[in-house]
């Protein structure tokens, strides 16, 4: 039988059991437990996308940030989830001026929530250089404990129409407020990842200065670093993929300790020596890891050429997508085909198991990894 091997870099062995012996507090709470957090800021985990200019930034490479997300989400869909999204918010710290980025991001405890959804609207006033700002937004996750949310809003001119851009298309503004400026609605009552607080968020009439908005859609004009070059839709498939591979070596070690070692209903054989599901098992592991190295393999190239030109040709840049994409909807199939071996075990609400399926099913919900969103 192929025994799967997964090596954690970034954790112990003793600090893995103590992360998931919180998943019931975080369900019971919707949201991450107070320790949890603490470890999350004393590990500066938000601070690895934040430039090292700013006062605690620590500045990893694209690489080392997407390992980082994989094994959080392996020992914990929703510390993973909630540290991928409050780290990656966070990484537009390197795309302000080095007042502003200062200001809000030396804060040690920063944490942004957001969403990529332009669903408000932005009145520019020229004479003060601000926007006046409305809109309602859904799940933002970690709005629990964020410091300030991020998100898009048409623009408007005076008259209340929109301003168009050079395409005809609603012309947008990428904005950055206090959490005081925003209502969050407890909205995220779902299947999985329940401990995200994913919340919507609204804004009613905040005044945004025009320092506060930035532009993600090319690199930096702040930072050399390459961290601030590196396609940001890029980053978000990457980040959202091991999401779904975290969670699913996770998903494999559960199924190799409490399900193959099960004798099943009227068997007489632990369920390894059953022919389908040694059949199964041992096609769709093997071939997970074969594509969780293909993608890995894919992301450094991606790194490194953005690393030595600041910029990443389209064939690479589509090898890594298309890795990524892969990498993660064999982990649907994959967990798809062997819950059907779980029996009862699986069904139970409380149990690691149960919780570990409902936070991968609703992981590979997002858009940015459906494929809805495939030409």
């Amino acid at each position: 039988m192929f025994t799967s091997h997964y090596t954690p870099k970034f954790l112990t062995k003793n600090e893995i059991p103590m992360m998931r012996n919180y998943a019931k507090a975080n369900e019971e709470r919707g949201a991450l437990h107070p320790d949890i957090l603490e470890v999350i800021h004393q590990k500066k985990w938000l601070r690895t996308t934040i430039p090292e200019s700013i006062s605690g930034g620590l500045e990893w490479s694209v690489p080392e940030i997407i390992a980082l997300f994989e094994e959080l989400a392996y020992v914990d869909g929703n510390i993973g989830w909630t540290v991928n999204l409050g780290a990656g918010a966070n990484l537009f710290a390197g795309f302000f001026p080095e007042e502003v980025a200062n200001e809000i991001f030396s804060d040690p405890l920063v944490c942004c929530a957001g969403s990529g959804a332009s669903t408000g609207t932005a009145l520019y006033d020229k004479e003060n250089e601000n926007y006046a700002l409305k809109g309602y937004w859904r799940y933002a996750s970690g709005s629990d404990h964020a410091t300030h949310f991020t998100g898009h809003a048409v623009l408007m001119d005076t008259d209340g129409n929109e301003i168009k851009n050079r395409y005809g298309e609603p012309d947008t503004v990428t904005f950055l407020v206090p959490k005081s400026d925003v209502i969050s609605h407890p909205s995220w009552r779902t299947l999985g990842l329940t401990a995200t607080s994913s919340h919507d968020f609204e804004i009613k009439g905040a005044t945004l200065p025009a320092a506060h908005t930035f532009d993600i859609s090319k690199g930096s004009d702040f930072q050399t670093g390459a961290l601030y070059h590196y396609p940001f839709p890029l980053f978000s498939t990457t980040a959202l993929s091991v999401m779904v591979s975290g969670i699913t070596l996770h998903f494999i070690e559960l199924f190799e300790s409490e399900i193959l070692t099960k004798i099943p209903l009227y068997g007489e054989e632990t369920l390894e020596h059953h022919a389908n599901v040694r059949q199964d098992f041992e096609r769709l592991v093997p071939q997970f890891f074969k594509l969780r190295s293909d993608f890995y393999a894919a992301l450094e190239a991606s790194w490194s050429a953005v690393s030595k030109e600041k910029m990443i040709l389209p064939q690479l840049e589509n090898l890594l997508t298309d890795s990524a994409l892969a990498m993660s909807d064999f982990c649907y199939d994959l967990a798809t085909t062997l819950f059907r071996y779980c029996g009862m075990s699986i069904l139970f609400e409380g149990s690691e198991f149960n919780q570990v399926y409902r936070d991968l099913m609703t992981a590979t919900q997002h858009f940015v990894i459906s494929p809805i969103n495939r030409n």
